[in-house]
């Protein structure tokens, strides 16, 4: 999802090809230095991927959901992509819309994975 001081409840996630408003959510932090943005295309099963990706949340039936982002019409869009979508998913004017992207990937650093 979104936040923005922007959206009149704070926050937008998308869901069932729609996307809806949230007063009450959670914003991940990090250490910038810990990740990367992998590109990815066609399979986003976690098993073809040469590296671990950022779980964001999980589907209704436990399926993990990872993050993403987007460059769409001059701005970088976060969003979320699974194994069971056929690509990433971003909220964009009220709907859900597909698009190639980059996966938030953990690094390794002196053998811990963050």
């Amino acid at each position: 999802g979104q936040s923005s001081a922007n959206f009149s409840k704070g926050a937008l996630f998308g869901y069932g090809g729609d996307d809806f408003e949230l007063g009450t959510f959670e914003i991940l932090l990090g250490d910038s230095n810990a990740v990367h943005w992998e590109t990815v295309s066609n399979s986003f099963r976690a098993e073809s991927f040469r590296f671990r990706p950022v779980e964001g949340g999980r589907e209704a039936d436990g399926t993990p959901l990872w993050i993403c982002q987007v460059d769409h019409h001059g701005a970088v869009i976060p969003g979320k992509c699974s194994s069971k979508l056929s690509g990433g998913y971003i909220c964009w004017r009220g709907k859900e819309k597909s698009f190639e992207v980059r996966i938030l990937r953990r690094l390794f650093v002196s053998g811990i994975v963050y």
